[in-house]
């Protein structure tokens, strides 16, 4: 099975994750040793009672995270995000590069639109003048053939 190219940083984070559940395990156990040294004939109040049913069940917690712990899943988990966040990122990277490319062409083509908008704006003026004058053509025909047939 070939891993992907991020799976190496993967399983080095994978195991510093590990490794600092181990600690923190480690830590726990320390504690709860010193605590029971103090222990023997001690009466103790609620709040004591608590305080130390609580760094158990924390203890038994992370003690249950280390076990379960599988680098190798862990690994694969974090390179298939990473791997989704790169594509993710390029996909983004491409959308902004084809945008870039339509304003660019855009902004070549901006000279011959103007130009074909101010010569469109011409030719309507021309056909309008030219109606006018077709309009005053027709007036005056029609006013010298009756002129002429009187």
């Amino acid at each position: 099975m070939n891993e992907p190219a991020c799976a190496a940083p993967a399983i080095w984070l994978a195991q510093k994750d590990l490794h600092e559940w181990q600690q923190v395990m480690s830590y726990l156990q320390r504690r709860r040793a010193q605590n029971m040294e103090h222990m023997v004939g001690e009466n103790y109040g609620p709040r004591e009672a608590r305080r130390r049913e609580l760094v158990d069940t924390v203890g038994k917690t992370v003690q249950t995270i280390v076990e379960s712990y599988y680098r190798n899943k862990e690994a694969s988990e974090l390179a298939a995000s990473v791997e989704t966040a790169v594509a993710q990122t390029a996909l983004l990277e491409v959308g902004n590069e084809s945008e870039s490319a339509i304003t660019r062409l855009k902004d070549g083509v901006a000279p011959y639109t103007r130009y074909i908008r101010s010569e469109r704006e011409c030719i309507e003026k021309a056909e309008t003048s030219l109606a006018n004058l077709r309009q005053k053509l027709s007036e005056l025909r029609a006013r010298s053939q009756a002129a002429v047939g009187r």
